[in-house]
């Protein structure tokens, strides 16, 4: 995510098991609710996020060690 300062907040109305929900599985996947929702919000906007960019490096360096 961008390492500018956020001050700005996003309100939206779900249920407190739905809340609930996803932080529960933002916790399982190692991920704070804030990181989870804006990278959520990242992909389905089309943007590629900071985990995505880490994983293709990690997979290229896998495959460039496999090939050599």
């Amino acid at each position: 995510m961008s390492t500018s300062k956020k001050t700005t907040h996003l309100t939206i109305r779900i249920s407190p098991e739905e809340l609930q929900e996803v932080k529960d599985f933002a916790a399982s996947q190692g991920m704070s609710f804030t990181d989870f929702v804006l990278e959520a919000l990242a992909e389905k906007m089309g943007k590629e996020n900071d985990r995505d960019k880490r994983l293709t490096a990690l997979e290229r360096a896998v495959f460039q060690s496999q090939v050599a």
